[in-house]
């Protein structure tokens, strides 16, 4: 199966509900689009999402948790 590579556009960035989000939220909501399928759906767990967004950060470094 190919995979496709996902892009970001700028002027979505630049929405204020986008601007008002934390940085951690900000975080996985990229997280998020870069990992949905065609259609934006995204199956995982909530472990999923963290090892997505933090990686292999450790918990003393990760101050503002979505």
């Amino acid at each position: 199966m190919a995979r496709l590579y996902r892009t970001l556009m700028v002027a979505a960035d630049e929405r204020e509900r986008v601007g008002a989000l934390s940085d951690a939220a900000y975080r996985v909501r990229i997280a998020l689009i870069l990992r949905a399928d065609d259609e934006g759906r995204v199956r995982c767990s909530a472990k999923q999402v963290r090892a997505w967004t933090w990686g292999l950060q450790d918990e003393a470094r990760r101050t503002d948790e979505a």
